[in-house]
């Protein structure tokens, strides 16, 4: 009976010991169906791409001005057809204080937006009206051309009435300028002084503007064609002595 009850207890603890570890068992594969159920079910998540230099490369790229033209008065005025009245000393080029005094560029741009920059300084005035100062292109057929403008320069202190000087551009001829109301000629008071200041004339399909010292002065807009001229460009000059240096073309 002993050795039997021992057999008995010996084939209970076997039992028992085969059903636990059969419950681990199964436990362990419904555990391990359950992960890979969720895996299968969760949505996939797509694969991130590190950035490539290609696209980086996309950034639109900002023009920049070049320049196209230097003048070199150092070898006289030969080419510039200018009116008498005009000199020059060494990289500086002068004008006397008489009626009508005119250059032009011998360079014409090539480029449909272009700038033209110089140095200038007022050294002696006229007595009496009218004294001005301009850039300016002529039109050509079916293309408009510019003026840029200052005029009833002055002696500061002499004035009887409040006539101040003007700065502007516009388009030549003014009847095709963009008309903006009260704004449509951008016309500025401006104290040129006698000190040397920059010019500088910026033509971008029909809009030209006029910048004093790198600020923005005027500007104006034809309303004939979708590009100003870029023929003939001339300085003029009447009643005003003055310098002129650095003259240069951009193209933009």
């Amino acid at each position: 009976m002993t050795i039997l009850s021992g057999r008995l207890v010996a084939s209970g603890h076997t039992t028992m010991k085969t059903r636990t570890a059969a419950s681990v068992l199964s436990t362990l594969v419904s555990l391990l169906l359950g992960v890979a159920a969720l895996e299968a079910c969760a949505p996939s998540t797509p694969a991130r791409r590190a950035p490539t230099a290609t696209a980086e490369a996309t950034a639109t790229a900002i023009a920049v001005p070049r320049l196209v033209y230097q003048a070199d008065w150092s070898r006289g005025l030969a080419d510039w057809a200018p009116t008498p009245g005009w000199t020059v000393s060494g990289a500086v080029l002068q004008s006397d204080t008489g009626n009508d005094r005119q250059i032009t560029l011998p360079f014409r741009p090539a480029t449909p937006n272009y700038a033209v920059e110089f140095r200038l300084r007022i050294v002696n005035l006229a007595p009496g009206a009218g004294t001005q100062y301009a850039l300016r292109a002529d039109p050509a057929a079916g293309v408009d051309g510019f003026v840029a403008l200052v005029e009833h320069v002055t002696v500061p202190g002499t004035r009887l009435f409040p006539d101040h000087p003007h700065e502007m551009i516009y388009i030549d001829p003014m009847t095709d300028q963009e008309d903006f109301g009260a704004h449509t000629l951008q016309i500025h008071d401006y104290e040129p002084g006698t000190i040397w200041r920059t010019y500088r004339v910026e033509i971008r399909g029909p809009l030209a503007t006029l910048l004093i010292d790198g600020r923005v002065a005027s500007w104006a807009r034809s309303t004939k064609a979708p590009q100003l001229a870029a023929g003939a460009i001339h300085f003029y000059c009447t009643g005003i002595e003055l310098q002129m240096s650095d003259l240069t073309v951009y193209s933009l």
